[in-house]
């Protein structure tokens, strides 16, 4: 979303994060039995907030900028998994946006086995 004339970066920065914890509030909760549709919905709304290359390509964006959004994008990418895929992570290594999507993908191709 690019922020109006108007706007500062600050206001802009922070519409786009309440987009996308209200988008990740909508997301299907990820459990054992449904990782695909869980992914196919993050991958949607990651592309169409042009959030993805946290995920793809995390170290090819300014510090600065990839610290504060993947830390966003990692708060809400955790509270779109119900608490019973949750104890399947150690969230407490998890301390970047492509770690969790790394190990969440992990999890679920053990499960799926």
């Amino acid at each position: 979303m690019a922020p109006a004339e108007s706007e500062s970066v600050c206001t802009a920065g922070f519409r786009e994060y309440t987009d996308l914890i209200y988008a990740a509030n909508q997301i299907t909760k990820l459990d054992l039995d449904n990782y695909k549709y869980w992914r196919a919905q993050w991958v949607a709304l990651l592309n169409g907030l042009e959030l993805w290359h946290l995920i793809a390509y995390p170290q090819t964006v300014p510090f600065y900028w990839f610290r504060r959004q993947d830390q966003l994008l990692l708060n809400a990418i955790l509270i779109s998994i119900s608490q019973q895929f949750l104890r399947r992570l150690d969230v407490s290594q998890l301390t970047t946006a492509a770690e969790a999507w790394e190990e969440i993908a992990n999890v679920a191709a053990k499960e799926y086995a």
